[in-house]
């Protein structure tokens, strides 16, 4: 038995996995931006495949997208917090990636 949700939900370090690839994302050398990511079905597909290359289960686009647009949301909610924490969140996601009662 693996250790991955039956439910199709991210595991943790899958999401971790995600926000780097989505944070590097480039085409022709050069980074795709957010809002055009985010858009677009082919740019999403192709991040799948990177998740999957990376050892993960494999993921549709409109998954990758509800997961991309769940952590988009958890780290504005952070940014009232202080320069320091934002830095260490950067690095350290699962500060910040769980999911919470709020």
């Amino acid at each position: 038995m693996s250790g991955y949700p039956f439910d199709r939900s991210f595991h943790p370090g899958m999401s971790r996995c995600l926000l780097r690839l989505a944070a590097n994302f480039r085409v022709d050398n050069i980074l795709v931006p957010w809002d055009e990511l985010i858009s677009s079905d082919m740019l999403l597909n192709e991040l799948a495949h990177a998740l999957s290359r990376s050892g993960w289960p494999s993921r549709t686009f409109e998954e990758i997208r509800k997961e991309l647009l769940r952590l988009h949301g958890r780290w504005k909610k952070q940014q009232h917090q202080s320069v320091a924490f934002l830095k260490a969140a950067a690095e350290n996601t699962y500060l910040w990636t769980q999911d919470s009662e709020d």
